[in-house]
């Protein structure tokens, strides 16, 4: 991201949100030698908007995986 958040961050967001959920079940860390990637990750997540739609993903990925 640049100084304001665009379209490709909005894109790009909801598919972060499963990688850090995947990733988080592997114990594998999605950040390691990516600190540029980190970087935007803490600033989208920063949002308030964006802290809802975490909590919704992450409440519609548990349903899911859960019913399995």
């Amino acid at each position: 991201t640049g100084r304001t958040l665009n379209a490709a961050d909005a894109l790009l967001f909801p598919l972060f949100i499963f990688y850090t959920t995947y990733f988080k079940r592997l114990r594998k860390d999605l950040w390691k030698d990516r600190p540029k990637l980190q970087a935007w990750w803490l600033t989208m997540t920063a949002d308030e908007t964006a802290k809802e739609i975490i909590r919704d993903t992450h409440g519609v990925i548990s349903a899911r995986v859960g019913s399995q």
